[in-house]
């Protein structure tokens, strides 16, 4: 009976050892690790192929927004906020260029507002860096007070307009009208118009929002409560490792609002018929499952010719909250056919 007791305190012992104590977990569970999961690699080491694709880490940093991709140039849109603490407060960021290969082209660096159709309309000046490749700063044709026209006049302009847009000056509490005519700009401006700017422009200005959308937006292909355990997912976590674990807040003394493990995923990745398999960081939660701040941008094939010939995908890796990935997974990665791409890692 002693003996029993003992080996049942023993058992009890390694059972709690194993649910709270992250070394002895995570000693275990590589002991008992399939051979095939010791071959896989992290996304940031470049070594992650089949036979076909590879996946490359081309752009450092935290990707902010969703992914756009430009039909007029053939290229994508990725913004990535600044890494420096300070100008990440005061909104600045970075936009790359990306071309439909996966290569790194071009970034320019931002902290004001881009509109619509991919130009940054300033005060005195824009940029049309997105569809042009120009970083010049372009006088506009006319800057005109609109308080002070004629409503025929400036109806007049408007019947030239190949593109009507709108936008607000916070700092000189105005709103704009910005109208492309032949290949410039003209700006009206309104103090009068700035209290209605955010309940409705078009209403003020008495004319609706004409454009032409040639920037698409890329979709996160990886739904919010994804099913990662699911091996019929075009992406699905074959084995989780637990390494550390983490409580919910007593109080305020531990500042933390979730109970799980950090630790590590093994996951298998279909691309085009293709299958790649890489770890990557995760979170266990008991109550929401997994949690692996990843996040796969794939081009529709619906956009007609715009889309149809490209044959790349992106896959994002972030740091949230209390995450313990490492600052080097994340970034934004390109999944292409293999050949060789430039980088521009942090």
């Amino acid at each position: 009976m002693k003996k029993i007791i003992i080996i049942a305190i023993f058992f009890l012992v390694l059972i709690l050892l194993y649910n709270y104590v992250g070394v002895v977990r995570n000693t275990i569970a590589k002991v008992f690790l399939p051979n095939s999961f010791k071959e896989y690699s992290f996304l940031s080491e470049n070594k992650v192929e089949s036979e076909d694709y590879q996946i490359k880490k081309i752009i450092g940093g935290e990707l902010d927004q969703k992914i756009l991709f430009n039909t007029r140039t053939q290229e994508f849109i990725i913004k990535i906020r600044d890494s420096d603490y300070d100008r990440n407060n005061q909104g600045w960021y970075a936009l790359w260029k990306i071309d439909k290969k996966g290569k790194v082209i071009d970034s320019l660096s931002s902290k004001n507002g881009m509109s619509p159709i991919g130009i940054y309309f300033e005060e005195d000046h824009y940029i049309d860096w997105v569809e042009s490749g120009s970083k010049t700063k372009k006088e506009y044709k006319q800057i005109i007070n609109f308080d002070s026209i004629a409503p025929a006049d400036f109806n007049s302009f408007v019947k030239k307009a190949e593109i009507i847009e709108y936008n607000g000056d916070y700092e000189n509490k105005k709103v704009n009208c910005y109208l492309k005519i032949d290949d410039g700009w003209v700006v009206f401006e309104s103090e009068k118009g700035y209290e209605d700017y955010f309940s409705n422009p078009e209403k003020f200005y008495k004319h609706k929002t004409k454009t032409t959308s040639w920037l698409l937006v890329i979709e996160d292909k990886i739904k919010p409560f994804h099913k990662w355990k699911d091996i019929n997912s075009f992406i699905h976590l074959q084995k989780f490792i637990g390494e550390s674990r983490e409580f919910k807040s007593f109080y305020d003394i531990n500042n933390t609002s979730r109970s799980g493990w950090h630790g590590t995923g093994y996951f298998e990745l279909w691309h085009n018929s293709s299958l790649l398999y890489f770890k990557s960081y995760v979170f266990k939660s008991g109550t929401f499952g997994f949690d692996p701040d990843i996040s796969m941008y794939v081009p529709p094939n619906n956009y007609g010719d715009y889309t149809r010939k490209i044959d790349i995908a992106f896959i994002s890796l972030s740091k949230r909250g209390r995450s313990n990935r490492d600052y080097k997974e994340v970034g934004v990665y390109v999944i292409c056919k293999k050949d060789k791409i430039n980088s521009n890692e942090d």
